[in-house]
This record gives C-alpha cells, structure tokens and sequence, in this order.
C-alpha cells in the first residue's frame, strides 16, 4: 500500500525490490510533487544506488514507459539514476524529441545532470555526434541501444521522427537545436571561445530565433564582453 507514503519511501520501496507495489499513479502526475525529489541534493543522490537497485528501479520505469508513453516523467527520471551506457541510450532516445521539435528548454532540463562529470562528457560526445551527422548528411544518427531493460522506448524514441532532416532550414532543422545545446554546453564548462563558435553557427541557420541571441549575450557576458549602459544607443549589436 502506497496510502501515506511519500514519493521518496516509494522510490526506495521500488529499488528494494518492491516496485511492484509502487503507485505509478505519483509517478505520471504532472504535479511539480514527481520532479521535487529528483531536484538538488535529492537528484544526486540518486546516482549513488547500487548496481541492483539501478536494476530494479530501471525495470519499473520501463514498465512505466509501456503503461505511459506520453508521460515525459518517466523518461526523464531515470537519466538520473542510469549510468555507462544504459544513460547514454535513455538519453539518446529521450533528447531527439526536444531536438526534432524545436523545444529550447532541453539543456535546462538536463543541466543537473552536469553534476556527474561522466554523464557531462557523454552528453558532449553524443550531441558532437549529432552535429557531425547533421553536417554530413542532413539526419541524426541511429539511435544507440544496449539491450538493457531501460525506458528508452515510446514515441520519445520514434525512429519515424528522427530521419531525413536535411530538407529543413531554420528554427526547423534539428541542427540549429543541437549547436544551441552544444553552445549553453561548452559555455557552462566554461569554454565560451567554443560556444560563440557554435552559437554563430547556429544563427546562420537561423538568425531570427530569439533564444540564439539571448544565449550569445549571456556567453558575451561571461567572457566580459558586454558592458551593461544606461545610455541609449551604446547598447552592443549581437549580431
């Protein structure tokens, strides 16, 4: 019974083994309640269960998934337990939604992973490998699996979505979201010479987009680059 229980006695319920018994209802609820545990020190600390219980809690939210494949929560929350290549393969098929669509808020959605500096680096290496196949040849490429038991299927994964964007030009071509991602990335970990060059990039393709100014100006700043004026006029031009 899950009566009275909160959502972490759920969570650890299930990674003692007693996911059966867990209410999926708390977990699909679009209530800020399902996000509360998972942000801050509680979120990390979902990194530090064992093998087994990453088992167990993987095994749940894949059947979630299948219950629920629209709930957004279900695969998100398990890229923050996940590690090696089961998180690389829940990331691949979760990210590719955000980037098909145009949504920004994605590197927001998936900055506290960043406290995990191996989930850092291959969040890097997957989204170069998503700018270098969108160069090449227009299309994401393949999504990555690892047979595991993860939540890495439902329509966040469909492959119907993923091909053929080579025709697409604008706020409408995957690459401009992925260099937009890869622009926030390098900025945070403080390369800001990289993530000016992929942001400049990116309004080439799309130079109205608003969000691609508003992250250049927030990269300028951290480089000392823009100087706030109260004169008017003497505003810097970011374009």
């Amino acid at each position: 019974h899950t009566e009275g229980q909160t959502w972490q006695q759920q969570q650890q319920k299930a990674a003692a083994g007693g996911a059966n018994d867990v209410s999926t209802t708390t977990t699909t609820s679009s209530s800020s309640s399902v996000w509360s545990p998972h942000s801050g020190k509680k979120r990390r600390g979902l990194s530090s269960y064992s093998a087994d219980e990453r088992q167990r809690l993987s095994g749940l939210y894949h059947q979630l998934c299948a219950s629920y494949p629209k709930s957004l929560a279900c695969h998100r929350i398990p890229l923050d337990f996940l590690v090696s290549d089961e998180f690389v393969s829940a990331v691949d098929a979760y990210v590719r939604r955000f980037l098909l669509r145009g949504i920004p808020s994605l590197f927001s959605d998936l900055k506290p992973l960043y406290a995990d500096t191996d989930k850092a680096a291959a969040l890097q290496s997957l989204f170069e490998s998503y700018a270098a196949a969108l160069r090449d040849s227009g299309s994401l490429p393949p999504l990555k699996t690892n047979g595991s038991n993860s939540s890495s299927n439902g329509p966040l994964s469909s492959s119907s979505r993923q091909q053929q964007n080579g025709g697409l030009s604008g706020e409408d071509n995957p690459l401009t979201w992925v260099l937009y991602y890869l622009s926030q990335h390098y900025d945070r970990l403080g390369d800001q010479d990289k993530a000016l060059q992929l942001n400049a990039e990116a309004l080439q393709l799309a130079p109205d987009v608003i969000e691609l100014l508003l992250t250049k100006a927030r990269v300028l700043k951290h480089t000392g680059g823009v100087h706030c004026s109260g004169r008017r006029g003497q505003g810097m031009s970011l374009i």
